[in-house]
């Protein structure tokens, strides 16, 4: 009998003996470390090993498999895809030269070895080693382990108080303020710290999550980390340095810590028979630019901005001294109730909006009120209530006199009058 024939019978005779018998207990392998970080490019290359303590009497009955998952659920279309069974690559698998498979088998054991070649961003993902009976499919023991890819972190953000910083040095006022921080793009999740100077802050919270948009694209996980610490600076803090790392990216810029901006607005009253109101503010901003500003009125909630006109009004500043501006809106045609009206200046800096509020209320034409602030005449601020009609009260007071004085000159005039015709009407009978 020829001897090929007779190996063929031996492992029929074995394999018919081993389908009627238990799966004797074995374990699965994975000899590498999980998770393994390997680099992408055309040099790279990367191999993992499944070993099971069962041989030859095993693969009579069961398959070898090699599965490639995604590390992320629902991050790619192909969650679960065959790359080799027993010791040849799928034929359909759609990388079939980029994968490659050694298989080792003895009658104690056996040993499955996955070679990736040209290592690409692609993948990246888990791979799993199943040992599947044949009958029936079910899956008799597994291992897997992780293959990142890893990515550099491709964008990183940094705000203070909401507000983005550049690497030119910053304006800040004294106080305490949130650092906030946003890298994209890395793979794995990108490890944040913040520093002033040499002293690393304790961050707040730092969370990550994935950017499955992006990572559909590519076909690989990409993460965004966010992260928040509390800065609270003073002035000796001026010219220290704010650095932010995150992975392979560093942002650095230095404070200057300059005094907050303050706004004062000076409360006013009108008539009503007043066509023309100043509403003034003034604000004292050292060292700070101011960039915009703004005026609301609180009763009706109308915004006059210094960017966009509006309907009878006029608003401007103007620069009182290196380290003041004057704020000031005009206001035409009052139609106000006399219910005292607050309004608020919201001045925008590169430090932040700074606010500021005043009162304006309208007094009756026919009473006259008193007032400790400043007064609207028709067409420009005028003097107080009270100077108006202690004026008024004198004006009364020197036209009373007047009239007097001039009675008693009347009278004077007239009896001299009667008196000369009298001396006249005496010669003249005397003549006669």
């Amino acid at each position: 009998m020829d001897s090929s024939l007779l190996f063929f019978c031996i492992v029929a005779v074995i394999a018919v003996q081993v389908q009627t018998q238990p799966t004797p207990e074995f374990t699965v392998s994975i000899l590498e470390e999980s998770p393994l970080f390997v680099s992408r490019g055309p040099s790279s290359a990367v191999s993992i090993s499944c070993h099971v303590t069962m041989g030859l009497q095993l693969i009579l009955t069961h398959d070898i498999e090699w599965i490639k998952l995604s590390r992320i659920p629902g991050l790619v279309t192909n969650e679960s895809l065959v790359i080799a069974k027993q010791q040849a690559i799928v034929a359909d698998h759609p990388s079939v030269e980029h994968y490659g498979i050694d298989f080792d088998v003895t009658v104690s054991s056996l040993t499955s070895v996955l070679s990736l070649k040209n290592v690409e961003a692609t993948d990246d993902g888990r791979y799993e080693c199943r040992v599947t009976k044949r009958t029936g499919s079910s899956i008799d023991g597994s291992r897997s382990v992780d293959i990142i890819v890893p990515n550099d972190v491709e964008s990183l953000q940094v705000e203070i108080n909401n507000v983005t910083v550049t690497t030119s040095p910053t304006k800040m006022t004294p106080g305490i303020h949130t650092l906030r921080c946003a890298a994209e793009g890395s793979n794995p999740p990108a490890n944040v710290s913040f520093w002033v100077d040499n002293q690393l802050l304790k961050p707040n919270h730092v969370y990550s999550y994935v950017m499955r948009d992006a990572s559909r694209v590519i076909g690989a996980p990409r993460f965004s980390v966010e992260g928040e610490a509390t800065l609270q600076l003073s002035k000796d803090d001026t010219g220290k340095e704010l650095r932010v790392t995150a992975g392979n990216k560093i942002f650095k810029t230095q404070f200057a810590v300059v005094d907050r901006p303050t706004v004062s607005c000076m409360d006013v009253t009108a008539r009503e028979s007043d066509t023309h109101v100043q509403l003034m503010c003034d604000v004292e901003h050292p060292d700070v630019i101011i960039e915009d500003f703004v005026v609301e009125l609180a009763d009706t909630g109308t915004v006059y901005s210094n960017e966009v006109p509006a309907h009878n009004k006029t608003i401007d500043a103007q620069t009182v001294s290196e380290t003041k501006t004057r704020v000031t809106l005009n206001l035409y045609v009052v139609r106000w109730g006399r219910e005292p009206t607050m309004f608020t200046l919201t001045v925008n800096t590169e430090v932040g909006d700074m606010s500021g509020q005043g009162f304006f209320r309208i007094v009756p034409d026919e009473k006259q009120e008193t007032s400790s602030t400043s007064t609207v005449t028709s067409g420009a601020v005028g003097t107080t209530d009270a100077a108006e009609d202690d004026a008024a009260e004198d004006d009364a007071d020197s036209l009373t006199n007047n009239d007097v004085s001039m009675g008693a000159t009347y009278s004077h005039t007239l009896i001299g009058v009667l008196v000369k015709l009298l001396i006249i009407m005496c010669i003249f009978c005397v003549c006669i």
